[in-house]
């Protein structure tokens, strides 16, 4: 048999799910008709999400033409996407929504700095190894 829960948590659905076996604490048993209408309305609201962060990112859009209940999720999606076109030199951080230019630059932050794609520290560490091995064979 298959049982089906939702978890709300502060007024919030937080999840939904099935299992074999009967919904334990912390899980709110539902019926096979909720949790298919719950699903597609959250299939509907992640196209809507999506939809969104295309035409954000595309330039079809301002941020602040989307709607109130969407800004958030849209921006925590697209920012890692601007961050990425910014940090390819695709785009300036002009070019991003002023909304989340600060989300885009501490994404940003975290990048490593030199061409190699690695990070700084290993970067640097492979330097100095090289600078160490070209010493040690000048000096010999």
């Amino acid at each position: 048999m298959t049982y089906y829960y939702k978890i709300i948590e502060d007024e919030k659905l937080i999840m939904i799910g099935t299992q074999s076996f009967e919904p334990v604490e912390g899980q709110i048993g539902i019926t096979e008709d909720e949790y298919n209408s719950i699903f597609q309305e959250i299939r509907q609201r992640t196209e809507e999400i999506q939809s969104y962060v295309d035409q954000l990112l595309s330039g079809k859009i301002q941020y602040s033409q989307i709607p109130e209940e969407y800004k958030e999720e849209v921006g925590n999606i697209s920012a890692p996407q601007f961050a990425e076109k910014v940090y390819n030199k695709e785009i300036t951080i002009d070019n991003v929504p002023s909304e989340l230019q600060s989300k885009v630059q501490e994404i940003l932050s975290a990048y490593p700095s030199n061409p190699y794609g690695i990070s700084d520290e290993l970067c640097n560490q492979i330097k100095q190894d090289t600078i160490d091995e070209i010493v040690a064979e000048v000096n010999m």
